[in-house]
Order: C-alpha cells, then structure tokens, then sequence
C-alpha cells in the first residue's frame, strides 16, 4: 500500500488537493487544528441574542434556538472560474452535485453614504422587468459623483489592459500596483472609493495599493465580458451556509473515498 500524503490544513486548498490526490488514487490523511473542515470558507454557528450575536465557533446552536450561520466575508462565483465549478461538479449532494448550490444572481446593489442604494442589473437584461434598470446603468454610474473626465482616465487604463500583450502584463503589470495604475491619487475621493479601493475589495478582497494591475485588470475585464454576454454567467452564489452545501457534502465525500480526517491536531 502505498504512503498516504501528509495534508496540513482542512480548508478550501487542502480539501481540494485531497480531491485531487484521491481521485488519481493517492491515498491522503488530513491534518486539522480546529474540530471542524472548511479553513476561513467555513460558516460559523451563532446564537440570537438580544444584542449582538455570540459566535459559538465549534460548537452548535444552543439547544431549542434557532441555528444561524456566519459567514467570513462573502462568496461568489463569477463565470469565467472554470476549476472550482468543476470541483463542485464532482461533489455529489442530493440527486446531483453541489454545482446545483450555484444561484444566479440578478442585482447588484451600491450604498453610497447618505444616499439612495442605487441598483445595477447583474450580466446582460434576460427579462422585460430588467430592462428600465439596464438602460439606466450610465446614469447610475455617473450618479456615484465621479467626474466625467476620470472615467474617461479609468476607460484608458482598462484599454491599456485589454490591449498589452501576455509578456507585458506579466512583466509589467504585475509589477505595478492597481493604485499607481489607475492614478488614484490624482484623482477624487468617489473615483477612489469605486474604481480603486472598491473594486479591489469587491473582487478578490485585496488592497488597492498593494493589489497587481496584471490581477485586478484581467479579472475585472472578464466581468465586463460577461456583463454583456447573453448567456454569460456573471455572478452566482450558494443557496445555503457554506458548510451545510458545500463543505460537508465534501467532507463526507473526501471520506467515502478513503480520505482520513484528523481534527483537533495542532503542527508545532
């Protein structure tokens, strides 16, 4: 028989390389500290309360009260992902596959401060009812106070994106930072707030300052393309607590192939 490999961490990597590993018929154990798998992915059980919600971390609902679950920031799952849909695919739950979690979503909200929410419509209008709101998309987007002349600033940096080729945005653009890039600090507070800070943390919760031009431009231009492809997939999310679709269908999944679970085992 052969050595089983070591895993270290049952979180989204390790489950995964778990997949992987078993599924080309490498045995696995999986080493965890905490008592339960899915890492940061994880959703966290809470306990209503008259004022703020007491996290039980490991431990579940006070009995008799209703479960609530906490989640560590959200989760979505635009369309251009291609590895992590195919890894839902093969986790079976139910009659199908966590894949069938996946819900798409159709709005996208902004909250201003001191402000009306203004509503985007998620991908291409696929209904009469979304059509007000998609011709409405510039005059929102302008409503969010940046001055014409920095969109026209951000439309050419996104160019510069689209049109460098493979070695330069790996030899260039991953050297420069989304900040410096977009020129944020030439420019207003609403540009910086929308197009700098806040697309940085909406797409892959990264600092604007820190965060590669190479990352942030290709995955927001793959949005975009999808944003107006008809039957493009933008953005979808589960339709439940991480854990309850997705983590623990793949831990008992992980298991039935042979994989070994060890929680509660701190590497020093």
């Amino acid at each position: 028989m052969k050595e089983p490999v070591v895993i270290l961490g049952a979180g989204v990597a390790g489950l995964s390389a778990a997949q992987e590993l078993v599924d080309r018929g490498v045995p696995c154990v999986i080493y965890e500290a905490r008592g339960t798998p899915g890492g940061k992915a994880r959703s966290i059980p809470l306990k209503p309360g008259r004022g703020e919600l007491e996290a039980l971390a490991e431990s579940p609902a006070l009995p008799g009260a209703r479960s609530l679950h906490g989640e560590h920031g959200f989760r979505f799952i635009p369309g251009f992902y291609r590895h992590l849909p195919d890894t839902l695919r093969r986790i079976p739950s139910g009659d199908g596959s966590v894949l069938d979690h996946l819900a798409l979503t159709r709005d996208i909200l902004i909250a201003p401060d001191n402000a009306a929410v203004k509503r985007l419509i998620s991908g291409f209008p696929v209904r009469y009812r979304e059509l007000p709101a998609s011709l409405l998309t510039m005059p929102t987007l302008m409503g969010l106070g940046i001055p014409p002349r920095e969109w026209l600033v951000f439309l050419d940096a996104m160019y510069r994106v689209l049109s460098a080729s493979p070695q330069r945005r790996l030899a260039e653009l991953e050297a420069t930072s989304w900040w410096d890039f977009v020129r944020a600090e030439e420019m207003s507070e609403a540009y910086r707030r929308y197009l700098c800070i806040g697309i940085t943390r909406a797409l892959v919760a990264m600092k604007a300052q820190v965060a590669s031009t190479r990352t942030i431009g290709t995955i927001f231009y793959q949005l975009v393309a999808h944003s107006l492809d008809v039957g493009g997939q933008l953005d979808r999310v589960l339709d439940g607590p991480t854990s309850e679709v997705w983590i623990g269908p793949w831990m008992q999944a992980l298991q039935q192939k042979g994989v070994r679970f060890c929680f509660g085992t701190r590497v020093e």
